[in-house]
């Protein structure tokens, strides 16, 4: 840019204001801890694509409310598909990936279900991503054909790097030894 730019004299003229500094010091801050504005930043300047080896860590969603700080935007994303899980096992399950999360560090979950049992989720502020059951399927196309469309769509919006199949009746001790070493 050249010293006609007007936006280059714009930026002189601000820093003459008084109080910009001070204004500066208070308000860029808080600006780059704000998670909608870094989401809204995502989203305009970002163009990478999920790997489908290994995924590309999405800034888009939160570790949850477990865990914070700086360096949890670049945790993996694990996928864990409770589909035919029961709401009471659900339960279950979302305490024992949390209890997990803590523990390791290493994940921020995404929750595929065949329900609507947001709030079981919520309590945490873990993303979920609901499908329509099996058994509420009444599309010409086959429901594996739309649950591949879908666990596609999930894997490219938020970057999945593995996923975690729970039986129906919660996490028995494969599933679980599969989330310790998922991420």
């Amino acid at each position: 840019m050249s010293h006609t730019d007007p936006l280059v004299r714009a930026a002189r003229l601000a820093r003459r204001v008084p109080g910009y500094r001070r204004a500066r010091r208070a308000v860029v801050p808080r600006l780059r801890r704000s998670s909608l504005l870094r989401t809204l930043a995502h989203r305009l300047w970002a163009v990478r694509k999920s790997d489908r080896r290994g995924g590309v860590a999405s800034s888009d969603i939160t570790a949850g409310s477990l865990l914070g700080g700086v360096g949890t935007e670049n945790l993996p994303v694990l996928g864990i598909l409770a589909l035919g899980v029961p709401a009471e096992a659900l339960t279950e399950v979302v305490d024992e990936v949390a209890q997990e999360q803590l523990l390791q560090a290493s994940f921020r979950p995404v929750f595929v279900v065949d329900q609507p049992a947001f709030a079981v989720t919520r309590r945490f502020s873990y993303v979920t991503e609901l499908v329509l059951p099996r058994d509420g399927w009444v599309d010409e196309a086959p429901w594996l054909e739309y649950l591949a469309r879908r666990l596609d769509s999930v894997q490219e919006t938020y970057g999945v790097s593995s996923w975690l199949r729970v039986p129906p009746g919660g996490l028995d001790d494969v599933a679980l030894a599969q989330l310790r070493s998922a991420c």
